[in-house]
């Protein structure tokens, strides 16, 4: 009796263990048929990169200039401050230059004071006493940038705003007043770079392009703009007591794009 249902267990256990072989190998064929349909379909695709440029000739000078004053007081030292800005936008104003490209960028108001390092103050060397500090007045810093669309009066405004009491005045930079237009033409042009790249390579292989998958910009790079630095007021102007002209060139606008096609 013992035996016979030790056989018949065999049996049952050996059917159980084939039947789950068999299943585990069917599903290992099927998966692998899947697999391979799906490799089968999966598209050939290429990605490429395109440039693209544009020259653009500037349409805007900008320079900065500051304006300092002292007083004894915050108020004296404001209002002195402030007789100098109004000569200055008067000035710009006076040459055409819109009061909206005329941008203050930092004002700042700050005390001054002065150190008494009287001859009680002992110093060994190694342990100096601090110095007495003596408030002396205020000061006021106040940085503007201003925008020049009439190109030709640059140089002018520049050595103007100098006799005017202006310091700290920096050289002539130049951009582009639409850079929106001037970036969706190098954009373009960088797409069809790209296309045409793509398209000479599938050419190649006999194949063709079918679709865009994925599309990527990136960041737009400028040329160095034309710069008219170290601007010197004694020398602004020429023997014959002109501005000298001052050249803007040309810009260089960029872009570069990466793009992914299916081909068949």
């Amino acid at each position: 009796m013992h035996m016979f249902f030790s056989s018949t267990f065999n049996r049952l256990l050996g059917s159980i263990l084939l039947a789950m072989v068999i299943a585990a190998l069917a599903a290992y064929a099927i998966l692998t048929m899947r697999t391979a349909d799906i490799t089968k379909e999966m598209p050939t695709s290429i990605s490429v990169t395109g440039e693209g440029e544009v020259k653009v000739k500037p349409d805007i000078a900008q320079f900065s200039f500051s304006v300092t004053a002292k007083g004894a007081t915050a108020e004296e030292a404001q209002t002195t401050s402030s007789a100098k800005m109004t000569a200055l936008t008067a000035y710009l104003a006076q040459q055409g230059v819109a009061e909206a490209d005329i941008k203050t960028e930092n004002y700042n108001l700050y005390p001054l004071f002065t150190y008494d390092y009287g001859a009680e103050i002992m110093c060994d060397g190694w342990n100096c006493p601090p110095a007495k500090e003596i408030p002396d007045g205020f000061e006021v810093s106040q940085y503007v940038t201003v925008k020049v669309r009439d190109m030709a009066k640059a140089g002018t405004l520049l050595a103007g705003v100098g006799g005017l009491g202006a310091t700290g005045i920096s050289g002539l930079s130049f951009t582009i007043d639409n850079e929106d237009s001037s970036k969706d033409e190098a954009r373009n042009k960088a797409i069809t770079d790209a296309r045409m790249e793509a398209q000479s390579i599938a050419d190649q292989f006999g194949m063709r392009l079918t679709r865009m998958t994925s599309y990527y910009e990136m960041d737009d790079y400028y040329g160095s703009e034309p710069y008219y630095g170290g601007y010197e007021m004694d020398m602004a102007k020429n023997e014959a007591g002109a501005v000298p002209p001052i050249p803007a060139g040309e810009q260089e606008v960029k872009a570069t794009v990466s793009v992914t096609y299916e081909m068949e």
